[in-house]
């Protein structure tokens, strides 16, 4: 199922206003520690860049100030619809999926970007070969998934200027990880952090109703729905709580996880906030 943008991005909360990309905005804005605002224009979230109109290459450029993509898609995501070249913008590739391990995972957080067809995504739902309410745990338990984390960090924390853009097909899942991550680092309450997460399902609220008058006589239950729901566009809270309720269990907080698993030691902290965060 692809996605495209069919919102007035300008009307939405955090957008930055682009008209080809879907699920396009920033943290800038949010509170993170002392009360610190996230610096505005600098932290941006989004779907795919394949089909980036030239108004949003220059409303990227030229407003933004892009100067670093990181680029989370698989290699065949990747390689069916790679990433537009700008001028004076580096491209960072970072697998997040373990391309080589269980793939259910990579089907859920790809399936929104790749062209599935619903009709397979409610039989691979069915069949268990898409166990969505897990996929949050297995990336964040999963090696390669650590790894793909720790580099993104190391791209931030080599950030010198302007604007840094990060995002998968669909923007909600392992972008929405990172972006849970880093509001985490910068401090930000986990109410903060869901909030961000669920403006995803404000930004696809268009295309959600479509898909569910399309599902429309398939007999689907209020669990299978709300499993199209977070696959075909939408997000369930629901599985972010349950990884970062995992993470505390295992790590006795997301904070132990972080500096564990991704590297994010008092020192990366402090100089995260000092960079990302308003004086």
């Amino acid at each position: 199922m692809q996605l495209k943008n069919t919102i007035d991005t300008n009307m939405f909360p955090q957008s930055i206003g682009l008209e080809e990309i879907v699920n396009a905005r920033e943290l800038g804005g949010y509170v993170g520690a002392d009360g610190r605002k996230v610096k505005r224009g600098v932290l941006l979230r989004t779907g795919a860049l394949s089909e980036i109109s030239e108004a949003d290459r220059r409303r990227l450029l030229e407003q933004y100030h892009l100067t670093d993509i990181i680029d989370f898609r698989t290699s065949f995501e990747c390689e069916a619809a790679p990433d537009p070249e700008m001028d004076g913008v580096v491209c960072h590739p970072i697998r997040i999926l373990d391309e080589q391990g269980d793939q259910t995972a990579g089907m859920a957080a790809s399936a929104s970007g790749d062209g599935f067809p619903l009709e397979k995504l409610v039989e691979a739902i069915r069949s268990e070969k898409i166990r969505i309410a897990d996929m949050y745990v297995d990336i964040v338990m999963n090696p390669v998934s650590m790894r793909g984390y720790r580099q993104f960090f190391d791209c931030l924390l080599e950030h010198k200027e302007g604007a840094v853009l990060w995002h998968c097909s669909a923007g909600k899942d392992r972008t929405g990880l990172g972006a849970a991550f880093l509001l985490a680092v910068l401090g930000a309450e986990r109410q903060t952090i869901m909030e961000d997460y669920r403006l995803t399902n404000v930004y696809f609220q268009d295309i959600l109703n479509k898909m569910e008058t399309k599902l429309e006589g398939l007999g689907l239950t209020e669990e299978e729905m709300a499993d199209m729901r977070a696959v075909a566009g939408g997000v369930n809270p629901a599985y972010l709580e349950k990884a970062l309720d995992v993470i505390e269990e295992r790590y006795g907080s997301l904070e132990g996880y972080l500096e564990k698993e991704i590297g994010i030691t008092e020192e990366k902290r402090f100089r995260l906030r000092e960079m990302y965060l308003e004086a």
